[in-house]
């Protein structure tokens, strides 16, 4: 005895191998999303390395131990030093 397939059958199958792929498509998305978080906290975390090391350089460059090697590289004497001079 064959049974019969009725409608009402049918749709609920459709249904739920709908519902499925559509279980599935999230899951994929949210995998694909949570990779690009990822590399997004990654490049955050480099960016913020290098921001403090340039930082760092910024409040390097204010001193005025900098400013004095600086001066001492372009041949700036203080007021009471003598100037020396070498000859090669």
């Amino acid at each position: 005895m064959r049974k019969k397939v009725n409608l009402k059958n049918l749709i609920v199958v459709v249904l739920i191998i709908y519902a499925c792929c559509i279980f599935v498509n999230q899951k994929i998305a949210m995998i694909r999303i949570n990779k690009e978080i990822a590399a997004a906290k990654q490049e955050l975390s480099k960016s913020k390395d290098t921001n403090q090391t340039l930082q760092d350089k910024v409040d390097m460059t204010k001193t005025d131990m900098h400013k004095e090697k600086l001066a001492r590289e372009d041949n700036f004497i203080k007021p009471c030093e003598t100037p020396v001079v070498s000859s090669k």
